[in-house]
This record gives C-alpha cells, structure tokens and sequence, in this order.
C-alpha cells in the first residue's frame, strides 16, 4: 500500500492506495531486499577512505572483499571516485553480486543532471543519489535515465549532520518533490530519527537508507525500530582496527 503526502494529478500513479507490497519497488530496491534477507543485513558500505588514507584500486577490491559477506551494497561518493577515476569501474565489475551507489548527491539543473547521471550508470552503478532540492525538473531527468537502464535513484530529503537543520527543515516539501518525480527511495538520516519514522508514516511501501551510523552518531536499533530499511555505515568500519569484525557486529546489530 502506498500513501503520499499530496494528491496531484501530475503524480496520479504515486497516490494510488494498494496493496502487494515489494513488487511495486524498483529493481534496484528489489535487489537490495533480496540481498539483505540473504546476508540477514541490512549495511550498506560507505567506502571514501580505509584507515582514514587514500586507497587504490587493489586496497579496495581487498577491502570490499573482507567484509563482502556482511554487506548489501557500497556507497562510493567523490573521494573514492577522485582515487580510482575510471578504475571505479573495474572495482564495481569485480563484485557483480553487489550495487553499487553513486553518492554524487547531484544538485544541478535537469541538463547537467541527466549527463552525469548518464557516465555513473555507464560505470556500472546500480543507482545515483540526488538532491531533492534542486526541483521536479531535475529529479525527473535523473529518474528518466535511471529507468532506462534498470536503475535506482534515492532522493536526499533530509542529511545527517547537525548543521543541515535549513535543508532538513524542508523536509515534507523535499518528500513530496521526490514522490512526485517518481521516487521512491530516500535519504533520512539515522541522526534523527523520527526524520525516518515521518517518512515512513507519509509514504508507504518506500525505501530508507540512513547515514549517520556510528562516528556521526547515529543508533543502528534505534534507525531500524524508526522505519530505517538500510543502514549506510562507513568510517566505523572502514577506520576499525577489524574491518572483518566491525562489519559483522553492525550487520548483526542492524538485523532484527
């Protein structure tokens, strides 16, 4: 069943109320419900740095894969990307059973969003992260190409540190900006979690992933108990003395 926070003619197949649940999800949602039931997790890597240090192509196929088994997908934004340049590639070709997330959190106009969104799916991402903010227009580009190569987009309508409270105080306009463009799969942060719990209550049969985990903050039980679907947990694994470990106890401690 699904329920939006606006009725709008432009958005009539969003505010349909049904029933029938994950077939109504995107693939990329899909994939990432599947995966998580296997694995029994609900972490999604946030890979930027290992050990606080910069990485090559080698360093992070290892890393991914010391902790592949206790992940459901990896979130690389511009710090990875400005490391590995077109290895990016490469690194997502060797894990074929994982998405991979393009954290650009794009934010321009619909033209520009749509030749970017365009290279990062061209890479091999499963899906791009957008910034709601930046107007229908652009989200639906975004979600124009993504549709056209089986791709997930996950709109930002709220972020996870303390200084976001401007952005985060656009929260429901954000919401229904995405629901309008067809977006379905959305950014609330594990830092404040009733963020997670509005967003569940407003749309119905969507898909959270919460940043903030750990070194921001964030309680893992108490984001999944808020509505969270995935956790997207990066330095408190990729700094821990035990990547293999860490990655472990925050699958265990996300799943219930």
């Amino acid at each position: 069943m699904l329920r939006v926070l606006a009725i709008t003619q432009n958005a009539y197949i969003c505010t349909i109320r049904f029933h029938g649940g994950s077939q109504f999800l995107g693939p990329f949602e899909t994939r990432l419900s599947e995966i998580s039931k296997q694995k029994k997790s609900r972490v999604i890597l946030a890979l930027d740095t290992i050990k606080s240090r910069e990485f090559d192509l080698e360093q992070a196929r290892s890393f991914v894969q010391s902790v592949e088994r206790y992940i459901v997908g990896v979130k690389l934004g511009l710090p990875a990307f400005a490391n590995l340049c077109q290895e990016t590639k490469r690194l997502i070709q060797s894990f074929p059973e994982l998405p991979f997330i393009a954290d650009w959190k794009l934010a321009d106009v619909p033209h520009t969003n749509r030749l970017v969104t365009q290279k990062l799916l061209k890479l091999g991402f499963s899906a791009t992260i957008v910034h709601a903010v930046v107007g229908e227009d652009s989200l639906k580009e975004v979600k124009s190409v993504a549709d056209e190569h089986s791709a997930g987009v996950v709109g930002v309508v709220a972020m996870s540190n303390s200084g976001a409270s401007t952005l985060n105080s656009l929260f429901d306009t954000l919401l229904q900006k995405c629901v309008r463009a067809g977006i379905k799969c959305f950014i609330a942060p594990a830092t404040f979690p009733d963020i997670i719990r509005k967003t569940k209550q407003s749309v119905e049969e969507c898909v959270v992933l919460s940043p903030g985990v750990g070194a921001q903050g964030g309680d893992s039980k108490l984001a999944v108990s808020a509505g969270a679907d995935f956790l997207i947990i990066g330095r408190s694994i990729t700094d821990s003395e035990n990547p293999e470990k860490q990655a472990q106890l925050e699958a265990q401690n996300s799943w219930r």
